[in-house]
């Protein structure tokens, strides 16, 4: 099956002289012993800075289509998407930082910095890893872990959300709403849904910490703070034309005005 690789671990391939991408996983002595050379610096940053922004694009279709969803009475896989909204963000603010995580036979860490440094780290998924690193080690810098949602980490809630919807119900609530929608649709007796997401974009980091508006107002702060992390990266977030004009037919007006350049 044919598909573009991600920009990082392609770089690394080249420097550790992998020419087949099967045997990947043969090379993990060598990519832990890699040494990116100051004139190699300029190709990786340019990597890490595309990888980026195709995690954020990931991450702007995930929440699109869960909005799309939403507003037709698809609301399981909405949650599933919203998730998936928040990894995909979360990921690439991980990039726009510096710290990419890819995998060789094991998790790999490499923060790209004036001292850089390359590790293995525990995990038994991407998901796992990535989250358990964005808690870890942004926990004092994260406003979106300065509270908990239901005494649960706002990540791992999320993460548990899409869990318990995907793998661990006997079915979809689907017509009917799940009751991680009651506050949000109880707003929309009042307001359109367009109102609901400018108030979830605009709230004082309340709204993300309840129970029954989580789910939503969750990804569109971490939309908001991904969106903001890349431009303070210098990363030109501007998408194609064809994938504005694709997300421009599902995202509502009010993030598509938020997240333009």
């Amino acid at each position: 099956m044919n598909f573009k690789r991600s920009q990082t671990v392609t770089f690394f391939q080249n420097i550790v002289g992998c020419r087949d991408p099967d045997r990947w996983d043969s090379y993990l002595s060598k990519v832990l012993s890699a040494t990116v050379h100051p004139n190699d610096t300029t190709m990786l940053q340019a990597a890490i800075s595309m990888d980026a922004i195709d995690l954020y694009y990931k991450g702007l279709i995930s929440l699109a289509e869960a909005l799309t969803g939403i507003q037709a009475n698809r609301f399981s896989w909405s949650i599933i998407k919203l998730y998936y909204s928040v990894y995909f963000f979360t990921r690439s603010s991980l990039l726009s930082h510096g710290h990419v995580i890819f995998r060789c036979a094991k998790y790999i860490l490499y923060k790209f910095s004036h001292i850089p440094t390359i590790r293995d780290i525990p995990g038994k998924n991407d998901h796992e890893v990535v989250l358990n690193y964005q808690i870890h080690n942004f926990a004092s810098s994260d406003i979106l872990q300065s509270n908990m949602i239901a005494n649960i980490n706002s990540y791992l809630w999320v993460k548990e959300a899409r869990n318990v919807t995907n793998y661990k119900s006997a079915k979809f609530s689907d017509p009917l709403p799940h009751d991680l929608f009651k506050g949000s649709l109880d707003l929309l007796i009042k307001c359109s849904f367009d109102e609901l997401l400018s108030i979830y974009a605009r709230d004082k980091y309340n709204y993300c910490f309840q129970e029954d508006h989580a789910i939503l107002a969750l990804p569109v702060k971490r939309l908001l703070h991904t969106r903001q992390d890349l431009v303070n990266a210098g990363l030109n977030i501007k998408l194609e034309s064809d994938q504005y004009n694709h997300i421009a037919k599902m995202l509502p007006e009010i993030l598509l005005i938020l997240t333009e350049p």
